[in-house]
């Protein structure tokens, strides 16, 4: 069961994908081979991350795959994310 986010959680949310969406968008055009990693780095917030994560794959990584997660492998439910991203 998810609690709905605070009015200041919604806020901090939308700038954090307004903040990747202006790194992707260039990266997307460019034809140098860029690659973006994402990686949460605080467990608390690492289901939204991977969230918005696999959003921004779904939309950007359609003719080459530039945008990936990271696996935080301290996690105990890093083996089925692991066998999730392969």
């Amino acid at each position: 069961m998810f609690m709905p986010l605070t009015p200041q959680e919604k806020a901090q949310t939308d700038n954090c994908i307004r903040r990747l969406e202006m790194i992707c968008e260039p990266c997307a055009d460019n034809t140098n081979g860029f690659r973006i990693l994402v990686d949460a780095e605080q467990t608390y917030v690492q289901k939204a991350i991977e969230s918005i994560s696999e959003q921004l794959q779904a939309k950007y990584n359609k003719e080459k795959i530039f945008i990936l997660p990271t696996l935080q492998n301290y996690l105990k439910r890093s083996v089925e994310r692991c066998d999730y991203e392969i």
